[in-house]
């Protein structure tokens, strides 16, 4: 068996894997042979001495050296997958601990004394063990690869079940429209005699406002005013609200908007101290409300000139009283306007308009409800506003405009209402036919074939996902399509015989099934998806630990090397030692461009590759330093560069880690990108914030590092200036990065900003 393995070249876990199921499926026939009731003993005999005999006892050295193949891979998977060989190891141990080996044995002794039954016995006892170590191997998780691959794979049924699912609310909408088209289209057309009845009411409100005489020009220069009140009002609010995160500069330009915001007080109160005369109560109204916005344009202008000291904390009170002050001025108005209003010819027709509005309102829910049940409702559309909507909104602002007097801007909100009114009637009466003819037409023959053809596209879909099943899972949501390929052929059963209403309740949950199973496969997704991620980061972090670990020795050693030099020479053993170092920097590279690609691949951070990117420019920097004899200062400031960067990304990686694992412990899953979505960020966007602030504090040490060797002379000028030109590219391109991600957090985007390309120089290790 354990041959055979080898000869089809699968090593490794997979090896593991196959190994036990063979010997499980081995051990399973063997127990239907010995269990067997052959007519001739001789044949019983015969097979005792040889065949059931031979075959256990080549199950058991098969075992033997299946357990040592698992402690060979369980060393080999223990540095790059530690999970895998922790569960191999759990494995052994487990088949060690239930004497798997021995059971065998005893099969092998009952078999020789010719006691098949007792033998079978302890051949289903060997089976279930070998079953209890192969469901221990298939509990490890999946790697990165696989979990991203089978991710893909249920985004390609989800795909099916949506495209599913859409087919079947057609079905069920045509059968619906077969079934009820007649009943539907009377519904909608005794809603549309209402609407009818609600137009000839609004055409004589219309009329009324029409006739209706002019308002007196106190009331209307008091309109006036409070508009631009409220205006003042919404202006300050927003401009107050801004400076609490104002830079110096946009202050300034604050402090120049609140002296706009006074010119317009002034003249607010100009408008007011021209109707205050007298001792009427309109006049007295103007006047205490001029009062009141005197005292906010006197706060305005003090405002200005503390945000013209940009000082956003001292001006907040002064504008905060303003909006006090204005918002007394617009309740002063408000209360003239009311009382002038209540005595006027206006008063009944805002009631006559209110309740024209509120019915107006009604009946377009009792369209839409119809609609909904016709299956006409279009979900795009939920969020806009119908036609009737829309008139009952321009009612109620005819309704406000007649409460101030405002003849003029109520006619036109009851003339906006009436059109809609009527494009509303035209279009129910469209509807209504439609529904009338597709009642009248329906095909009831070529609607069953079309729901046959979808049932057994849903029945292929469910059987798929059933073979797609990993370790014996049922793949999330197969149930539920398999149930909707059953309602479905039901469904189309069901309209063959002319059954047009039955058929659509089928269909009805149908599309429920497969709504659930889509569901279900989007979870499924996220799941894997936030799994994948998880893998990716112990993966990385592992290897950055490891390059981490081995930079720290190599810098160590280059200090000593550097510190045992004989004045400015070196001898020949430290030469070779310069030499060793510079190949082992090199090989820290490769380590760490391993992660690079793995975290390039994942593609949702815009940070940590660009970090991965110069560490490696940095690590082919130093080789090159070290090739060249140059152990100094320089070369040992970029080693610690490199040390620090290592550091905090792995400290990164595991607070990360830490973060995932406790939202798992609190219920909260691993995150997820919405069942295809973009996909959460490897690591949040602060530490990412984080990593940037790193990369400029390094930046500012390796430019007083250079500083201080251009001081001593110890590199040469050639080589400063190519140092000096890798820190200017790191400046340049931590800035444009800092600028992408500072765009991505604004906007709340939660996937990663594409990094842009290193350099060629970087590349060919010229510069970091």
């Amino acid at each position: 068996m354990i041959n055979r393995i080898k000869t089809k070249r699968i090593t490794g876990f997979t090896a593991v894997l196959l190994g036990v199921s063979l010997i499980i499926a081995a051990g399973g026939a063997g127990l239907n042979t010995a269990s067997a009731e052959p007519a001739d003993a001789d044949e019983v005999k015969k097979k005792v001495d040889t065949e059931l005999i031979y075959e256990e006892q080549s199950l058991k050295e098969q075992f033997k050296e299946l357990t040592k193949l698992m402690l060979r891979v369980a060393e080999d998977l223990a540095k790059d997958e530690p999970e895998a060989a922790r569960a191999i190891k759990q494995a052994v141990d487990q088949a060690q601990r239930a004497f798997i080996d021995d059971n065998m044995e005893k099969v092998i002794s009952h078999l020789t004394k010719g006691l098949t039954t007792m033998a079978g016995t302890e051949q289903a006892n060997v089976v279930e063990k070998l079953k209890k170590v192969l469901a221990t191997l298939q509990s490890v998780p999946m790697s990165a690869d696989a979990l991203n691959k089978r991710a893909a794979e249920l985004g390609d049924f989800l795909k099916k079940v949506e495209a599913l699912k859409d087919r079947g609310e057609k079905h069920e909408q045509d059968a619906r429209l077969a079934a009820e088209g007649a009943k539907l289209a009377k519904e909608i057309r005794k809603l549309g005699k209402r609407l009818e009845e609600l137009i000839k009411k609004q055409e004589k409100t219309l009329k009324s406002t029409n006739e209706l005489p002019s308002a007196g020009k106190t009331i209307e220069e008091l309109s006036d005013a409070r508009g631009e009140i409220r205006k003042l009002i919404k202006d300050e609010e927003a401009l107050n609200k801004l400076n609490a995160k104002a830079t110096p500069g946009k202050l300034l330009l604050a402090s120049e908007k609140q002296k706009m915001l006074k010119e317009r007080a002034d003249k607010v109160i100009d408008k007011l101290n021209k109707v205050s005369r007298g001792a009427s109560a309109p006049a007295k109204a103007a006047r205490s409300a001029a009062k009141s916005t005197s005292d906010a344009s006197g706060e305005m202008s003090k405002a200005a000139n503390k945000l013209a000291a940009t000082n956003a904390r001292a001006a907040d009170p002064h504008q905060r009283q303003a909006i006090a002050d204005l918002k007394a001025a617009e309740k002063k108005l408000t209360e003239a306007i009311d009382k002038l209003g209540a005595s006027s010819k206006s008063s009944p027709l805002v009631k006559k308009q209110e309740k024209l509005a509120g019915e107006t309102s009604e009946l377009s829910k009792a369209v839409k409800a119809v609609e909904e049940k016709a299956g006409m409702g279009s979900k795009s559309d939920s969020d806009q506003k119908s036609n009737l909507d829309k008139a009952s909104g321009n009612m109620s602002k005819a309704a406000g405009s007649l409460g101030e007097q405002n003849k003029k801007a109520a006619a036109g909100s009851q003339k906006k209402a009436l059109e809609q009114m009527r494009k509303e009637a035209a279009r129910l009466e469209r509807l209504a036919k439609k529904l009338e003819k597709a009642a009248r037409d329906a095909d009831k023959k070529r609607q069953a074939q079309a729901q046959k053809a979808t049932a057994k596209e849903a029945g292929r879909t469910a059987q798929d996902m059933k073979k797609s099943s990993k370790d014996g899972k049922p793949t999330p949501g197969q149930k539920s399509v398999a149930k909707a390929a059953g309602a479905m052929k039901q469904a189309a059963g069901k309209m063959s015989q002319g059954d047009s209403s039955c058929s659509c309740d089928k269909q009805g949950q149908a599309v429920k099934e497969l709504e659930k199973a889509a569901e279900e496969l989007e979870r499924a997704i996220d799941k894997a998806k936030a799994a994948a991620q998880e893998e990716t980061l112990a993966k990385i972090e592992q290897i950055l630990k490891d390059a981490l670990a081995r930079q720290k020795e190599l810098t160590k050693v280059t200090s000593e090397t550097y510190e045992k030099r004989d004045g400015d020479k070196y001898q020949r053993t430290q030469i070779l030692k310069l030499a060793d170092l510079s190949d082992g920097e090199g090989a820290v590279a490769k380590k760490v461009d391993g992660a690079l690609v793995r975290i390039r691949t994942e593609g949702t951070t815009a940070v940590f590759p660009m970090v991965l990117e110069e560490v490696c420019a940095d690590l082919t920097n130093v080789q090159n330093l070290l090739a060249r004899k140059k152990a100094g200062p320089l070369t040992q400031s970029v080693q610690k560069g490199i040390e620090k960067s290592l550091e905090e990304l792995v400290d990164a990686l595991q607070k990360e880690k830490r973060r995932r694992k406790k939202k798992k412990g609190g219920g909260g899953g691993g995150g997820g990108g919405g069942g295809g979505g973009k996909k959460p960020p490897l690591v949040p966007p602060v530490a990412e914030l984080k990593m940037l602030r790193s990369l400029q504090v390094q930046i500012n040490n390796r430019t007083m590092v250079l500083d201080a060797n251009k001081r001593s002379d110890e590199a040469s000028t050639t080589e400063l200036k190519l140092q000096h030109k890798i820190v200017a590219k790191r400046q340049s391109r931590v800035a444009s990065t800092t600028t992408e991600l500072n765009e991505k957090i604004k906007s709340g985007a939660t996937g990663g900003v594409k990094p842009k390309t290193a350099p060629k120089e970087w590349k060919k290790g010229e510069g970091s």
